[in-house]
């Protein structure tokens, strides 16, 4: 089932801030708690939402140092 528009917005709400609440989110596309609570089981069902993360501060748990490599290999 292709995405319109509501569902575009409630995966930008999501990515924002996962702990929005169902009654936030439903205010926020202009839907009825129940519909958007639908939505988002479909969005999780189709696997278009894959999980829900916490993103710590590194800082705060004692990570001093973050490295990202990308690195290619060619024959």
């Amino acid at each position: 089932m292709p995405l319109d528009s509501i569902d575009h917005r409630l995966l930008q709400l999501l990515q924002a801030n996962a702990k929005v609440t169902n009654a936030q989110l439903a205010q926020e596309v202009g839907l009825s708690p129940a519909a958007t609570l639908e939505r988002v089981r479909r969005l999780e069902n189709q696997g278009i939402i894959a999980g829900y993360h916490t993103h710590l501060a590194p800082h705060h748990v004692g990570q001093k140092v973050r490295l990202l490599a990308h690195i290619t290999l060619q024959p």
